[in-house]
């Protein structure tokens, strides 16, 4: 499995809204792998890594840059399935109030077939990047860029634009590699607490005192 921090930097203008920056980097060694200007790329260097490995690539508030993927999954043949069976198909976890757990996608079919997740970070570090950065004390900070300047298609990235998005994917990528290396790698900031607490009490030490409820009672 490849663990990566992703990031889009997208146009302001209503009637022409794109992905202008993509950035991708290995949360393991903090480096980039990938840099583009155009979702398009991204998702053939996905392609191509999904031949050798599964990749989980993480967004600090999936529900904005989910959109963009999931706009160019439905605008390219990619069709819903909740088994993830077919070939070129994708799933969600999205709540009935908007809430963005997950997206899924395969594009090989078959059990053998490797799949890319997208989760959010925001869910497990409830902060803003800038936030994380002072809060965890990195030698890094979040810069800024003018967003809302006119950005044609194929704009090439400037070098303050270039730094600018790999720091926000270098910053996240930190500070959730602190968080894998205690053990921290489930989806949601309440789901690593109560992990670490059954962990702190033992597991049946848990069960015995929050046993489990029948399907009747649960629904009460």
């Amino acid at each position: 499995m490849l663990y990566l921090m992703g990031d889009f930097e997208t146009t302001t203008d209503i009637n022409d809204c794109r992905v202008w920056a993509s950035c991708l980097v290995n949360i393991e060694d903090n480096k980039v792998v990938h840099l583009s200007n155009n979702i398009e790329d991204t998702f053939n260097f996905l392609k191509d890594l999904l031949k050798y490995t599964p990749i989980t690539i993480y967004y600090h508030n999936l529900k904005f840059d989910g959109e963009f993927w999931l706009s160019y999954l439905m605008n390219n043949d990619f069709t819903y399935n909740d088994k993830l069976n077919e070939k070129n198909s994708f799933k969600t976890l999205i709540t009935d109030t908007g809430a963005f757990y997950q997206l899924q996608f395969k594009i090989g079919k078959g059990k053998n077939a490797n799949k890319v997740t997208m989760l959010d970070s925001l869910k497990v570090l409830p902060l803003k990047v800038e936030v994380l950065a002072k809060s965890f004390n990195l030698p890094m900070l979040k810069g800024s860029i003018d967003y809302k300047a006119h950005r044609p298609i194929g704009h090439q990235i400037t070098e303050e634009e270039r730094e600018y998005i790999i720091n926000d994917c270098k910053i996240v990528a930190s500070c959730l590699k602190l968080n894998f290396d205690q053990g921290l790698t489930k989806m949601t900031i309440a789901s690593n607490a109560i992990n670490s607490y059954k962990d702190l009490i033992g597991r049946e030490n848990f069960r015995r005192r929050f046993p489990e409820l029948d399907k009747e009672d649960d629904k009460n």
